[in-house]
């Protein structure tokens, strides 16, 4: 296991994805997150998502993030199972999917393990405390490559109860992100 810095990339548009990836990465960054959510027309033209990924010269994360997790995706059902779909073959080598919206997608590809790597995403909007933290870190764990879950601290006390559980798993040697 090893820590990666990661870029979020947050553009409305392609060359803005190239742009801010070649600083992300002349900066420094290991990878690069490109959140899908945020360009403009994907969900009419979805050969968007091939065109993301040409724009990016490294190690590139795709998501597609719903309102519901924080994010701008308004495709359900039918429709966004089938847009990532298309982002699972379109070459990324990680693919940050949500834990309760996407979990048959996250099955189905646990159990072909292979490229690309999953990440399981789980995002509370209001603090939480170390056992949900925990419990939820534990599901998103096991179901993917990489478990994720971000969750709002507001003071100090709280950080350091959210950092606790980060050494829990870094302990039991879990592949996690928790922010």
């Amino acid at each position: 296991m090893m820590t990666l810095v990661v870029a979020s990339l947050v553009e409305r548009g392609i060359s803005g994805v190239s742009r801010s990836s070649r600083k992300a990465f002349a900066s420094g960054a290991d990878a690069v997150e490109v959140r899908l959510d945020h360009i403009i027309g994907l969900s009419v033209r979805p050969t968007l998502i091939d065109d993301a990924k040409e724009a990016v010269n490294g190690v590139t994360i795709a998501t597609y993030r719903s309102v519901g997790e924080g994010g701008r995706g308004r495709l359900t059902g039918r429709r966004r199972e089938d847009l990532l779909r298309r982002v699972v073959d379109a070459g990324f080598e990680y693919v940050d999917l949500e834990l309760t919206q996407d979990r048959a997608l996250l099955d189905e590809l646990a159990a072909r393990r292979g490229s690309p790597k999953t990440i399981s995403s789980s995002h509370f909007t209001d603090p939480v405390g170390p056992a949900r933290l925990r419990s939820r870190l534990e599901k998103a764990c096991a179901c993917a490559d990489i478990g994720k879950v971000a969750a709002p601290c507001e003071n100090a006390g709280q950080a350091i109860r959210a950092a606790g559980v980060g050494l829990e798993f870094k302990r039991r040697r879990k592949s996690f992100t928790l922010m």
